[in-house]
């Protein structure tokens, strides 16, 4: 067992502890959102970079502890939680209440309730203050219950040709299976489990939805099938030309090789194995654990970038709060940028951000008002990308992309040329 402590944000060596290769893994401990009243929350998130065997646990304690004090032991434990350890980081919610249990915390104001637990606040100068505890163990006590985020109920139930179909679209969302975008399989996660049709579901999903037409789709599921009764589209060809195989065989273009060196370049980020490796043993679990409980939103930067259509109302708002967080008018993070310059995508609370700006409308521009978000092209240059008519394609549309200049906030302030 190793024991790591930690106050308020910080980064330490869980030392005891070993990666293999000698190294010696972090721990970090940071708050993300304070409380505003004593019914509202403590968000802190703890990322590490330790690989877990199998039945390790992570035992998250937090008590309250005399600052000036080496031995804690004996100090009142406030919470003190097993976990199963399912991703690189958590997200813990405290209700505020449950630390504020201490009656001089009670009768402060919630600034001073804040500086005394140790938690923030302007006040210096705290004689107590919250220490986070954290113990990685065999124990097999694991909390069903947790406040880092909700144990579903098992996944194990699809059929395989389900899976398949979620992996196949998934990797399609993730480019290809690039790293940076691993978190989007939560996301279907979350759609999967909370609604019981499969097939509606997973037509929210463009790859899946245009699967008739969606080259790599197809390549996903003929190489996630091979040797199954369920394999197929091996004889199918790319509908994209010059932009996908037009004329190579599903099965031609996956069992030469080429799909798997294209799309398993981990040093260019690329690693299609490593995601289907990722979705086997994080989502297709008997207790699959999201890391953002119950979002349900995603999108490229295209995507975010729509203002109008049937579907667009989910994307621009998503952008304006990203906006809003960005600039720290909001104090709640419902978007998260999963950033990998031209792949880069976003993620996002649907249901958090609608409810938001029914109680703040005044918050919400019409949607060509909204700051539109830079595209980044492969060597970091910020670019504008719009779909217009394709003059020698007939009904077909053609991405332009256009410089632009950035306002203080990283969104786009000037689109050359103008008149874009």
């Amino acid at each position: 067992m190793s024991t790591i402590k930690a106050l308020e944000t910080t980064k330490i060596k869980a030392l005891g502890l070993d990666n293999g290769g000698g190294e010696t893994p972090y721990l970090t401990i940071q708050i993300l959102h304070y409380p505003k009243n004593f019914n509202d929350y403590i968000q802190v998130e703890i990322s590490t970079n330790y690989n877990p065997k199998s039945s390790e646990t992570i035992r998250v304690v937090i008590f309250e502890a005399k600052s000036n004090q080496k031995n804690i032991v004996n100090d009142k434990v406030i919470i003190d939680r097993y976990y199963e350890i399912k991703a690189s980081n958590f997200i813990i919610n405290i209700p505020f209440n449950q630390l504020a249990q201490n009656k001089v915390a009670k009768n402060q104001d919630i600034e001073s309730a804040l500086c005394y637990l140790g938690a923030s606040g302007p006040k210096r100068g705290a004689k107590y203050s919250n220490v986070f505890e954290v113990n990685i163990s065999d124990n097999p006590q694991i909390e069903n219950q947790s406040l880092i985020s909700t144990v579903r109920k098992p996944f194990t139930y699809l059929s395989d040709e389900q899976k398949a179909i979620f992996m196949s679209a998934v990797l399609v969302e993730t480019s290809n299976g690039r790293k940076a975008l691993w978190d989007i399989a939560y996301i279907y996660l979350n759609l999967v489990q909370n609604n019981k049709n499969f097939e509606v579901i997973m037509n929210r999903s463009s790859a899946y939805s245009g699967r008739s037409t969606n080259y790599m789709y197809k390549c996903h599921y003929y190489h996630l099938t091979k040797g199954k009764s369920i394999n197929k589209y091996g004889d199918e060809v790319g509908s994209f030309p010059n932009r996908w195989n037009s004329n190579l065989k599903v099965r031609d273009y996956v069992d030469n090789g080429e799909y798997l060196s294209k799309y398993n370049d981990k040093q260019n980020g690329s690693d299609l194995n490593g995601c289907i490796e990722f979705m086997m043993t994080k989502i297709f679990t008997a207790k699959p654990v999201s890391r953002y409980n119950n979002w349900h939103g995603q999108g490229n930067t295209m995507d975010m970038n729509i203002n109008e259509g049937k579907y667009s109302r989910p994307w621009y708002t998503a952008r304006q709060y990203y906006w809003l967080q960005k600039t720290k008018k909001v104090d709640k993070i419902y978007v998260k940028r999963l950033f990998d310059f031209e792949h880069t995508s976003y993620i996002y609370d649907t249901d958090r951000i609608e409810k938001y700006f029914s109680l703040n409308p005044n918050k919400l521009p019409t949607p060509h008002e909204i700051i539109p978000i830079p595209h980044y092209l492969p060597d970091g240059t910020p670019c504008h990308k719009v779909e217009l008519p394709d003059p020698n394609n007939p009904g077909k549309k053609k991405i332009h992309t256009y410089e632009v200049e950035l306002n203080e906030y990283g969104g786009i302030k000037k689109v050359f040329p103008t008149e874009i």
